[in-house]
């Protein structure tokens, strides 16, 4: 999620309740974060994962002007998964347990993926470290940091320092390029494109789907390139009557 505009809303991501499992990974970047008419609580709010946030700037009145994380499960049981409190076969459960207190706990925030595939012959994979990473989020001049809230046990789960990381930008890490490459592709104005086989000038829809089909088989006959400007042809008509 970047190059965005939010206007009286924030940027939230789910954790477990349920069943259901987790955001696994998220980005967000370089939005604009605007508080204009409505009461808001904070400018972002993140419940498990891993992942980067970074350059977005906050403008307006906030209730808490910071970043807020917690896990569900860390203060109230939830489906087949219950409580992470060092009794529940979901969690990591470092010992001592009176310390952890089920600590990781399963998808909670800083987590990588399952080891291995969750089934019913090979159950609870564990979940190796991955931290989150904040840094130079802005509201003015000042910094917009993380902060774990919600019950006790949910700030002891998650920690600065070992499960997200402050105003650090995550090590090797290099955003995708923007604008996406695809979308910087301009129709070709030449007279007749590979996919026109009838070599009329139009990209008609029976080519297309010819063209795509050989990009399917081999990606080398047919560059993604070469499809995304046959697609745009036939989308755009040009050289059709």
């Amino acid at each position: 999620f970047r190059y965005n505009i939010v206007n009286d809303g924030y940027l939230h991501n789910h954790g477990i309740k349920g069943t259901a499992r987790a955001v696994r990974k998220i980005e967000m970047y370089e939005n604009v974060i605007n508080q204009l008419n409505k009461s808001m609580w904070v400018p972002m709010f993140f419940r498990s994962g891993t992942g980067v946030i970074f350059n977005n700037t906050i403008t307006g009145v906030w209730s808490d002007l910071g970043i807020a994380l917690d896990n569900p499960r860390s203060c109230d049981a939830y489906g087949e998964g219950g409580l992470a409190d060092g009794t529940s076969p979901w969690d990591g459960n470092t010992e001592p347990i009176e310390t952890y207190q089920g600590w990781p706990a399963r998808d909670q925030i800083g987590r990588g993926p399952d080891e291995w595939v969750w089934t019913t012959e090979n159950l609870y994979p564990p979940q190796a470290s991955e931290p989150m990473y904040f840094w130079n989020n802005k509201h003015g001049s000042d910094n917009v940091l993380p902060f774990a809230h919600s019950c006790s046990r949910s700030q002891l789960h998650i920690q600065e320092g070992r499960d997200y990381y402050e105003d650090m930008e995550k090590p090797n890490y290099t955003p995708y390029a923007y604008p996406h490459p695809l979308t910087l592709i301009e129709p070709i104005h030449q007279a007749y494109h590979r996919s026109d086989i009838n070599v009329n000038g139009c990209v008609e829809t029976g080519e297309m789907v010819a063209f795509m089909d050989r990009w399917k088989i081999s990606s080398q006959d047919v560059t993604m390139l070469e499809l995304m400007e046959s697609i745009g042809l036939w989308k755009t008509g040009t050289g059709c009557n």
